[in-house]
Order: structure tokens, then C-alpha cells, then sequence
């Protein structure tokens, strides 16, 4: 990584542009900002740098599997806490909250994001509105949400939060291959 000519991560540290990530974070979140947002400001940033460095295959290939290990430790917290905490709770209400998320809500919002893109065929669209995000991100909502509301009332809700992520990476980790290899057939013939 770059700062005008000053190299500042070699070939062997790519944790130093990990650690540049976090970094933006935690000045984000002082600042009273978004943390998150700071990260993406900071990774475009390290992207744009490196984008004609030649070690920039090797940062990229160290960044995203320490993405999947941080991915895993993550589910297995989630799984963990499901089991202890979550599914005690869990009452007819969550798993309401839970459905409506997984097959009408998410859907919907991600079909209407995707409303004015060209470049996806129907299909495609559908399978992306279907697929796309696996739910941890409501772990941010809710974390968002319990800095406004009462901790109680955000604990009330971990349940559902908890059952959307779980039955999202059951649910599409089960039929996730089989309707790609039906997408894969789709497009073939269409291209014929």
C-alpha cells in the first residue's frame, strides 16, 4: 500500500492493510461516525493504491481468507449463542418475524434494488433477490438498534435475528447449488 511514494505495506504484510481497516474503524466510530462506512471509505482507498502493485493478487488472496476465517468464527458464535440463548426463547412470534424476513422481506427489498440493472436477465434477478445476503448483517441492525432502544427490547429480538441467519445459511446452503445448476442450464440455452 501506498501514501504518495511511501510504500507502506510490503510483500509479507498484508495484516498491515487488515489492520488500516480497523483502524478506520475505530477513528469512524471516536469521530461519532459510522465505523462501517469508514471501512469502506479505507478499503477503496487500499484498493486504489494497489490496484497496479504486482504483490496486490497476493494482499487479495491474504484479505479473503481471513474474510472466511473471520466468517467462520462469526457462524460458530452465532451457532453457539442459538443454541445456549436463542432457541430457549424462541416463541411463535420469532419465528414469524423469522419467515417474513427470509421469504418476503429480504426478497422484495433486494427485487427492487435490482429493478434498474441491465446487465441480469429476470431469472438471475430472482436468484440474486433470493440468494444474495445470508443475514448476518442484521446483527449490525440490531446492534444499531439497541444504541437507541432499550437493551432489553434489542435481546427480545436476538431470537428472530438469530433464527433469520440460521435458517438463511440452512435454507440456501441446501438448495444454493442445485438452482445455480439450474441457472447455469438456463443461461446455456438461452445463449444457443
Amino acid at each position: 500500500m501506498r501514501v504518495g511514494d511511501h510504500r507502506l505495506v510490503g510483500f509479507a504484510e498484508p495484516a498491515a492493510a487488515v489492520a488500516t481497516l480497523l483502524l478506520a474503524y475505530g477513528v469512524g466510530q471516536l469521530l461519532g461516525g459510522w465505523g462501517f462506512l469508514a471501512v469502506f471509505c479505507a478499503a477503496l482507498g487500499v484498493r486504489a493504491s494497489e490496484r497496479d502493485d504486482e504483490r496486490h493478487e497476493h494482499f487479495h488472496e491474504f484479505v479473503e481468507y481471513t474474510e472466511h476465517l473471520l466468517t467462520l468464527l462469526v457462524l460458530l458464535v452465532i451457532g453457539a449463542s442459538f443454541v445456549s440463548d436463542a432457541l430457549p426463547r424462541l416463541q411463535w412470534t420469532h419465528v414469524a418475524v423469522a419467515a417474513g424476513v427470509l421469504l418476503v422481506v429480504r426478497p422484495l427489498a433486494a427485487w427492487a434494488s435490482l429493478l434498474g440493472d441491465r446487465t441480469l436477465r429476470r431469472d438471475e434477478r430472482m436468484v440474486v433477490s433470493v440468494f444474495g445476503v445470508r443475514g448476518v448483517g442484521s446483527l449490525f441492525y440490531l446492534c444499531y438498534a439497541m444504541g437507541y432502544f432499550p437493551k432489553e427490547d434489542g435481546w427480545s429480538l436476538w431470537p428472530a435475528v438469530s433464527l433469520v441467519i440460521i435458517a438463511s445459511l440452512v435454507l440456501h446452503g441446501a438448495s444454493a447449488s442445485q438452482v445455480m445448476r439450474a441457472l447455469d442450464r438456463r443461461r446455456a440455452r438461452a445463449d444457443r
